[in-house]
């Protein structure tokens, strides 16, 4: 048996058992359960998880073995535990997330931070010339950011809404996670009392985090709440949409 590749493989940074609570309870058996728009062409396909959302060697060092883990490590807590919590929100009732408030919270701090533009932008600011070098301590950065991250995060006051109905989902994106109001960054927006920080968990769930308040803590989605999130998810994608159906973006 033939030893699995230890570099150049399918890196997702959208891992495959997120993208799996978008999946419609209709197609859960589906090899092809997923409606995914294509954002440059505008076209909606059915795709598997494992099909997109991923960079080939993405979280490679160039040298692995000057390295005692990979970069795979940061994720391994919270991208195993993520859809076992999801499914037991599912189960339990939505009014039970916040008994798993610090996973959502890991988990949210993970996606957010696991992103090729977390590692461009490193990358870019950085003054270090040697591009695997440079990759290399981009690298470094983004393994550290996921725990200081969740840190921070775990101060803001976190809310949850819920969208029971598939055919009136939650979607998500290739930039899963984004900031309403005025800061700039997700950084700057956890010491912003103007800043909301949406997160969508699953079809049928998103976390909304601030640094003042919010309430109620849990609640069903108003109809027109839901329309402005997914707007929002939409304008901020720039390769994919993941949603339970295709649906029509106003404007496009």
């Amino acid at each position: 048996m033939s030893a699995l590749p230890t570099s150049g493989r399918k890196d997702h940074f959208s891992p495959r058992g997120y993208l799996r609570g978008f999946v419609h309870p209709n197609r859960a058996g589906d090899q092809k359960p997923l409606w995914v728009l294509d954002v440059p062409t505008r076209r909606w396909n059915l795709r598997s998880p494992a099909e997109f959302g991923y960079i080939r060697g993405l979280y490679d060092y160039s040298d692995p073995s000057s390295r005692p883990d990979s970069a795979e490590d940061a994720f391994r807590r919270p991208e195993n535990d993520f859809p076992t919590v999801r499914e037991r929100i599912r189960s339990e009732g939505y009014d039970s997330w916040n008994e798993h408030r610090d996973d959502l919270v890991r988990f949210a701090a993970m996606l957010s931070a696991r992103t090729p533009m977390f590692l461009q932008q490193f990358k870019a600011e950085s003054s270090i010339g040697d591009p695997a070098k440079a990759h290399d301590v981009a690298l470094d950065a983004m393994r550290s950011e996921i725990s200081d991250r969740f840190l921070r995060w775990r101060r803001l006051f976190w809310v949850l809404r819920y969208s029971p109905d598939p055919d009136d989902a939650v979607v998500t994106a290739d930039h899963a996670i984004g900031v309403e109001g005025r800061a700039l960054t997700l950084v700057a927006a956890a010491s912003d009392p103007r800043t909301t920080v949406f997160v969508p968990l699953a079809r049928d769930m998103c976390l909304f985090g601030a640094v003042v308040p919010l309430s109620p803590i849990t609640a069903r989605f108003l109809r027109p709440d839901l329309e402005t999130l997914r707007q929002f998810v939409f304008a901020q994608a720039s390769q994919f949409v993941v949603s339970t159906i295709p649906l029509i973006q106003k404007g496009a």
